[in-house]
């Protein structure tokens, strides 16, 4: 790994606050290299964010779009005296990032595993404009939800579901849900909302998540991808 001393000083996330695109069915980069690179701060346990998560990743990537091309960028660990698990560093951490990561035609999304703190999501993503997603993999929530057993498969099941996200699109309005987000309606939709029985299950059962999560896109919202990629080359 690149080891790497970020210190988080405030003027340097100069970029715009990230947000969700609004507007429906829309992918704002529909051709090019989708660039990853994973970013690890603070005590992470060592089975999160290695080279066979990245293997995954780019390997869907590659199923959802086989027309476009996904690499990883490598591994960058932060040490930085100034993080504390809490959500004003985590999103100061990410803008810091965010600020650093060059644009261009292509995507370019950063992963970042970070410790939890209180009442964080397992996983956030943004859309950020000009080709940058950022995405946040909150490792400690991940294990006391799903355990040691189900903790990669839930990794992997957020990494597909949160780089969707991230690449900005959002489900045309027939199956569009704005739950905690734009989310597919579909329940079989890696993309899909809402909480499930299963959730609620793994909860009081860590470990009973793993593969009972739809890793893949439903029909509808692959229907879209395929739609607007179409109209882009028009």
């Amino acid at each position: 790994m690149i080891d790497i001393t970020l210190y988080l000083i405030l003027v340097l996330a100069q970029s715009s606050p990230p947000s969700n695109i609004p507007d429906h069915g829309r992918l704002p980069v529909t051709e090019g290299t989708i660039e990853i690179t994973f970013w690890h701060v603070g005590e992470i346990p060592s089975f999160f964010g290695t080279d066979t998560a990245q293997k995954h990743l780019t390997s869907w990537l590659k199923t959802v779009f086989p027309r476009r091309n996904a690499i990883f960028r490598g591994h960058r660990t932060i040490n930085s005296p100034s993080y504390s698990p809490s959500e004003k560093s985590t999103e100061l951490l990410r803008d810091n990032i965010l600020a650093m990561t060059p644009q261009g035609a292509s995507n370019k999304i950063s992963v970042i595993y970070v410790p939890s703190y209180d009442n964080a999501p397992m996983g956030r993503a943004w859309y950020v404009g000009n080709g940058l997603g950022v995405i946040i993999m909150n490792s400690k929530r991940i294990m006391r939800n799903s355990g040691a057993k189900g903790a990669i498969a839930r990794e992997h099941w957020l990494l597909n579901h949160e780089t969707i996200h991230a690449l900005g699109f959002v489900p045309s309005a027939n199956h569009l849900i704005k739950v905690r987000g734009n989310h597919c309606s579909q329940p079989n939709c890696v993309l899909y909302g809402k909480v499930r029985l299963i959730d609620i299950f793994a909860f009081f059962f860590p470990g009973s998540f793993a593969e009972k999560q739809p890793a893949n896109l439903e029909k509808l919202c692959s229907k879209d991808i395929a739609s607007l990629r179409k109209k882009a080359r028009e």
